[in-house]
């Protein structure tokens, strides 16, 4: 096994307990292994503006021909759209001055008509979806309260937990981001700056401590995260229209806290087996 090979395996363990934990033999997971490298080559050919073809995303995915047309032929929901559309509509409506009152907080919306404040916040985000489709969907998860005719902003923060589809999309942006910042961290040379890496880790901590410490992490993660919005938005051209740089380039802040209690680990002692003694 090559270094490489090292890697992957190392990287694959914690999925691999994952599937485990969710009931996935391994049919499943070579079924979904296949479809998601054909699914990200064809990505890669896209990104490249080159000719889409069967054969070209057979060998570059290593997946078998006849296979991989299926899969391409096959439609697989986007998991990843919404998500992402709804964390940066909350993200203008808190960061853009247009969408902020006097005291520099997300102000109530206009939500009637075409024209109205939020149709134009949405608008600034998406053109692909309705802004009634995004206010329904802010409204059921909880992060909007709405009037007949206006909508205010309930949570600063948008909570995927209400959609198994979406909080896992969410968690495979984050791995991409992971990954993606630390291979680049590992290619930097000495002169250039490191994307972000830190990890804080304990392991003796008091039991009846747990549910205290995890209050702390939400207060200040949602702090720092706000902190995080009202710089980075001063860059961002959707939100800054005083910016003349080009635009394009993406910033992710992901920050995330584990807890849990001493895993007690119950031994698990074979049958014994042997012999019958014949009686003489």
């Amino acid at each position: 096994m090559n270094n490489l090979e090292k890697v992957c395996l190392l990287l694959l363990k914690p999925i691999a307990k994952f599937f485990l934990a969710k009931g996935l033999k391994y049919s499943q997971i070579d079924e979904l292994m296949q479809r998601a490298l054909v699914e990200e080559s064809t990505s890669q050919v896209q990104l490249v503006n080159k000719e889409l073809s069967v054969s070209k995303i057979a060998l570059i995915s290593g997946v078998h021909r006849k296979r991989t047309k299926e899969i391409i032929e096959s439609k697989n929901p986007d998991l990843e759209g919404q998500s992402s559309i709804l964390s940066k509509v909350v993200g203008i409506w808190c960061s853009n001055s247009k969408y902020l009152d006097k005291n520099n907080k997300p102000k109530t919306l206009s939500i009637v008509g075409v024209d109205s404040e939020f149709s134009n916040l949405v608008s600034s985000v998406t053109k692909q979806i309705s802004p009634y489709t995004v206010l329904f969907e802010l409204k059921r998860i909880g992060t909007i309260h709405t009037s007949e005719s206006e909508a205010s902003l309930v949570n600063n923060e948008y909570w995927t937990g209400s959609s198994d589809h979406e909080t896992y999309a969410l968690v495979a942006q984050n791995i991409e981001d992971i990954l993606s910042s630390v291979d680049e961290n590992l290619k930097n040379n000495k002169n250039d700056i490191n994307q972000l890496h830190l990890t804080t880790f304990y392991d003796n901590i008091e039991e009846e401590s747990i549910p205290k410490i995890k209050k702390w992490f939400l207060l200040r993660g949602s702090e720092i995260h706000k902190e995080c919005r009202e710089y980075i938005s001063k860059f961002d051209k959707d939100v800054n229209n005083k910016l003349k740089g080009e635009g394009g380039g993406k910033v992710s802040f992901t920050t995330i806290s584990f807890s849990s209690p001493k895993l007690l680990i119950q031994e698990i002692k074979p049958n014994k087996r042997g012999r019958k003694k014949k009686n003489v």
